[in-house]
């Protein structure tokens, strides 16, 4: 039952004594009122009876549990004598009609999210704590110096011609008209399955929506030279018996299964991932209904994905990354995705990728699931081995450099996660069969989203958002005076106030300056190839964090053979 997950830590009050007495509930009792006992000074009794004999209260609803409070001393209370305490934090999942609505209620421009902090700050006036313990808050904003950092040029190709050709990135975004992706695909196997009823999806809209993509997608260089086979109509529950019957066997293997889902359901979105990529073995791609007469940029966008699924090049960095040497570098990504609050007994899924190319460009991903709110990545010296033998088995050479961005540790886990995480990634290089003493240099870099400072910008700066401009780099003021880090908003400003990326390099073997690290992150924040904005973090860190999400629907399954391997096993 999720009620006992749903009302634990929640507050309330009770209404059966003359003052309104506060509890915390720790779970909720197996037993109705009038069967969940317990010995009191009269002898053993019900919490029913208790309630009649001591203070004259007869419940309406026996029946009904009782809430747990109490941890050394725990008590059983009634339901109805209870009232939950407003304004609390709902810890569950919300839909995304729900998400939207928390958006849109606290997004604010950054000049009015500024007026409100600076009406929002206490005095020593108004708050007696303050007064009494002689604090105050500095009534103004603190001023920092910050710079911008030049965006680097992307290379891509001429739509007319083919040749490649230089994109330069304004305000943290790009467009490519007259322009193609740099390394182009081909589809000529594939299969369409439609997950929604024909009211609300065609047959004829599909078909429509595949000749769209036809005259579209080769625009930018994904040549789609046959129709899909279907569309195949299905139920979400009908799902695998139909992957079993029109791709089972088939050959030549397709090379994508495209979806057309009705909503925007976790649970579907999530079966057909899971099935796809543990039962099938062939890459998906999923389309909402709602989209599919958007148009142009819609196609377009969809196009970056479909390359890079199909084995496609999007772009590269025109310059290479600063302080690597070409084609010896390793750039890798770690995060880790918690199940939510509610949920007390999935796994952790932690997730490492790491670039297998010159150009930073192709990934290879290793998932493992672990126990329940863990952290730091327990199997990563395994996870890093399999990643070193994927970038020897594509380069016949292992890297002589390695970056790591680490995504999601808290201020108070850096040292544990240095420690055990660093030492994992030794343990995995010692274990390389093809090299003796393997030793590459290692920076470790963490990266931190979930921090609280905003930078505002002066109004003769902002960008056309009100945000500071994308490149946005303060290592200066608000930094630790010890310690190597640095505050970069990479992204352009699109609604609301940017939140910065903290970064902080706990390691670093490869003797890096403020300024490369700084240009460093901020290209790699460019190669996010899904899309033609920067993005927040560095393109392997985000792709880190898909991995993780995506493994959770895999780990749903309990089948451990997902993800079992012994390090004596991996090369």
């Amino acid at each position: 039952c999720a009620l006992p997950i749903f009302m634990r830590g929640v507050r309330f009050v009770v209404t059966h004594l003359q003052y309104p007495r506060k509890y915390t509930c720790t779970g909720v009792a197996r037993s109705p009122a009038n069967e969940d006992f317990f010995e009191a000074e009269s002898g053993r009794t019900s919490v029913a009876s208790y309630f009649v004999s001591q203070y004259s209260v007869r419940l309406k609803f026996p029946n009904l549990p009782c809430l747990k409070a109490g941890v050394n001393k725990p008590v059983s209370l009634p339901m109805e004598l209870c009232t939950i305490v407003p304004g609390q934090r709902y810890k569950g999942i919300l839909s995304g009609r729900q998400r939207k609505g928390v958006v849109d209620a606290t997004c604010k421009r950054p000049r009015d999210r500024l007026d409100a902090i600076s009406v929002a700050i206490p005095t020593d006036a108004d708050d007696p704590t303050m007064r009494d313990f002689e604090l105050s808050v500095e009534p103004t904003v603190q001023t920092a110096a910050a710079r911008v950092l030049p965006p680097p040029p992307l290379c891509y190709k001429e739509a007319r011609t083919g040749k490649e050709s230089v994109l330069h990135p304004r305000d943290g975004s790009w467009n490519l008209r007259d322009k193609a992706l740099l390394g182009g695909s081909q589809l000529s196997r594939w299969i369409l399955f439609v997950l929604a009823p024909e009211r609300d999806v065609s047959t004829e809209q599909a078909r429509t929506f595949v000749a769209e993509m036809r005259r579209e997608c080769p625009k930018l260089g994904v040549r789609i030279d046959a129709n899909p086979i279907g569309p195949v109509r299905v139920h979400p529950n009908d799902l695998e018996a139909a992957l079993r019957a029109n791709v089972e066997n088939k050959v030549p293997r397709p090379q994508l299964l495209f979806f057309i889902l009705a909503d925007d359901s976790k649970a579907v979105y999530g079966k057909v991932k899971r099935l796809c990529d543990t039962k099938a073995g062939i890459v998906s791609q999923c389309v909402l209904a709602q989209n599919l007469q958007k148009g142009m940029q819609y196609l377009a966008n969809l196009s970056l994905k479909l390359n890079l699924k199909l084995g496609g090049q999007n772009l590269r960095l025109e310059t290479g990354l600063p302080n690597c040497a070409r084609g010896g570098t390793m750039v890798v990504g770690a995060d880790v995705h918690h199940p939510s609050a509610m949920n007390q007994d999935s796994p952790s899924i932690a997730a490492v990728v790491a670039s297998i190319d010159p150009d930073f460009c192709r990934y290879a991903a290793q998932v493992r699931p672990q126990k329940h709110r863990q952290e730091i990545i327990q199997e990563l010296d395994i996870m890093f081995a399999l990643l070193l033998k994927a970038f020897w088995t594509k380069n016949k050479r292992l890297p002589a450099q390695i970056i790591f961005f680490r995504d999601g540790v808290g201020e108070g886990m850096y040292d544990e996660a240095l420690r055990h995480e660093l030492q994992c990634l030794r343990v995995a290089c010692s274990t390389v069969p093809v090299m003796r003493d393997y030793a590459p240099k290692i920076t470790f870099v963490i990266c931190q989203k979930r921090i609280h400072l905003r930078i505002f910008p002066q109004a003769k700066d902002a960008d056309k958002s009100g945000n500071v401009p994308s490149g946005t780099i303060v290592d200066t003021d608000v930094c630790s005076p010890t310690e190597f880090d640095f505050f970069m908003v990479s992204h352009g400003g699109l609604k609301g106030t940017s939140k910065p990326t903290h970064y902080i390099v706990v390691h670093d073997d490869n003797n890096f300056s403020a300024d490369q690290m700084h240009d460093f992150v901020f290209r790699l924040c460019h190669m996010f190839a899904r899309c033609t904005r920067t993005v927040s973090i560095p393109a392997p860190a985000y792709f880190a964090h898909l991995a993780a999400y995506r493994g959770h629907f895999y780990a749903a399954q309990d089948d451990d053979r997902l993800f079992g391997y012994r390090i004596s096993s991996l090369w």
